[in-house]
């Protein structure tokens, strides 16, 4: 997956599940992840199924599987997988941004609370990356960061970003940033992990 091959990457995660008699629970994930890569989300949605009932509290799971259901076009299972991956980390912007989404989707109303604005930004820079405009996704999440400085989930956005990007030093910049505005945060921790900075 670090090579972003996700073709190639889905073909020996699902070697791996057919050989093992008992899938590890990272093997789900990561095969999900390559599907999600290729645009099967209903091939993905499957894999974390399996994941989940491995591991039934995980909320990054959940969120995936909120991901994948919205792009699916399932916006009410998106909203409940999000719902209960809020339940088990309730600080989750990207969570909430998911609900938020899968709310819109179904015309529902959104409540208007102060994170709403950086979601919005969050969500908007999601886009732009995916749609391979990189520059202007990180002009986003700097000007989000600029306009609610008190927020603490957008410095990771940005590592984010710049991770996916394979931007590895622009990546590690922010990274002492966030530390010297909000010490000792687990959400840093949490990414420097996932993105294997």
């Amino acid at each position: 997956l670090a090579d972003r091959n996700f073709a190639e990457a889905a073909v020996k995660f699902e070697f791996a599940i057919s050989q093992q008699p008992e899938p590890e629970f990272r093997t789900y994930v990561g095969a999900a992840r390559a599907l999600e890569g290729r645009n099967e989300p209903g091939a993905a949605r499957q894999r974390l199924l399996k994941a989940l009932e491995l591991q039934p509290s995980n909320s990054f799971v959940m969120m995936r599987l909120a991901r994948v259901n919205f792009a699916l076009g399932d916006f009410a299972q998106a909203e409940s997988y999000a719902d209960a991956a809020l339940q088990v980390n309730p600080d989750s912007t990207e969570v909430m941004a998911v609900r938020m989404e899968a709310r819109r989707a179904q015309n529902k109303e959104v409540e208007a609370d102060a994170v709403s604005g950086p979601l919005l930004a969050i969500n908007q820079a999601r886009e732009q990356r995916n749609a391979g405009d990189t520059a202007k996704a990180r002009a986003t999440l700097e000007s989000a960061i600029a306009e609610y400085p008190g927020v603490p989930a957008l410095r990771p956005m940005i590592i984010e970003h710049e991770a996916h990007a394979r931007n590895k030093a622009a990546a590690l910049a922010p990274i002492t940033a966030f530390r010297a505005a909000f010490p000792g945060s687990a959400a840093e921790a949490d990414l420097i992990r996932i993105e294997g900075l």
